[in-house]
């Protein structure tokens, strides 16, 4: 097992007993196919270059390994996000910053996947007092990268509304109902290596003109 994040405080937190490296996902510091598997969560729209990232994970696979991407994809979103609705400007922000589905197929059919696909890894559902969300620091402005770009201003009047709300309606209630989307292809296998008697059949069978 490998790992990379450009933060070293986030590297002394992973659980990996393996090769974690400080670094960016734009360049890996690894071979050409070393791994099998490349995976990353809630991770696409933070790196600097997507394009280049999906681009080296292609690099590193062995043929016939997988890439997966697993995320939020904001401009397919039809669900329910207290985030969203109580801090308006963190959606869009996320419009601005998360690739699109088109971007992501072109950029993975770019750099050579196939068998590309897209589909629901998890659905996340939860219910909330304005209290016990506090409580539980998913309020808090590091819960969630959606709250931490935002403003100071923004993130106070969103907490504002969410008091207001809470204050004129006892049954309120912070509601989360949203999809995490997984992305993922697969490096073309390596055509095996035709045997030598193959050859053979074949030089037979195209005769002496080659036809």
């Amino acid at each position: 097992v490998a790992g990379i994040d450009p933060s070293p405080e986030m590297l002394k937190r992973a659980s990996v007993n393996g090769d974690v490296r400080l670094g960016y996902a734009e360049q890996l510091p690894w071979h050409d196919e070393t791994f099998d598997l490349v995976i990353c969560v809630n991770a696409l729209h933070h790196f600097r270059s997507p394009r280049e990232a999906i681009a080296q994970a292609h690099r590193v696979l062995r043929p016939g390994g997988g890439f997966v991407s697993i995320g939020l994809d904001p401009g397919a979103f039809a669900g329910t996000w207290y985030v969203y609705e109580f801090f308006p400007t963190a959606l869009r922000r996320d419009l601005e910053r998360f690739p699109t589905r088109e971007q992501r197929l072109g950029w993975l059919e770019e750099s050579g996947f196939e068998r590309i696909n897209v589909s629901v890894a998890e659905r996340i559902r939860s219910t909330a007092t304005f209290q016990s969300a506090l409580a539980q620091g998913i309020l808090a402005r590091s819960f969630t990268s959606q709250l931490t770009h935002l403003t100071d201003t923004e993130y106070s009047e969103g907490i504002a509304r969410i008091r207001a709300a809470a204050h004129h309606d006892e049954s309120f209630r912070l509601v989360a109902d949203l999809e995490l989307h997984s992305t993922s292809a697969w490096r073309p296998a390596r055509a095996p290596e035709p045997c030598e008697l193959g050859r053979q059949v074949a030089a037979e069978r195209s005769g002496p003109t080659g036809r």
